[in-house]
């Protein structure tokens, strides 16, 4: 049987490992907290499987990359697409999230999405 996770204290503790590497000056140990922080609440812990499941592996890359904070010409770059394909997939996500804005979308993605892969 599987153990149930404390998805809540896990966040708490690695949230510390961050203050403490940020007021040591550790930017990689921020870093690495930082995605560890992200896969501890993973997509699958807050949203339904059906959210999970409909997004598709592009838009799931766009995802990452939003969560992280980069513009749509950021992640356009990154992904060698076009900025409208960029909006398109952005439209798509918000609409599987259930949200209407970039600011929605963006909080919940960066409380749920492991760390981007670019």
């Amino acid at each position: 049987a599987r153990r149930a996770c404390d998805w809540d204290t896990a966040e708490r503790a690695v949230g510390q490992a961050r203050n403490i590497a940020r007021v040591t000056g550790a930017g990689w140990l921020d870093r690495v907290a930082l995605s560890a922080q992200r896969g501890t609440s993973g997509l699958a812990g807050r949203l339904s499987g059906r959210q999970v499941g409909a997004f598709t592996r592009r838009e799931k890359a766009v995802a990452d990359l939003l969560a992280v904070g980069l513009s749509n010409a950021e992640i356009a770059g990154r992904l060698y697409l076009t900025v409208k394909t960029v909006e398109t997939h952005l439209t798509r996500i918000y609409r599987k999230l259930g949200v209407r804005s970039r600011g929605a979308a963006t909080a919940m993605l960066a409380r749920t999405t492991p760390t981007a892969q670019a």
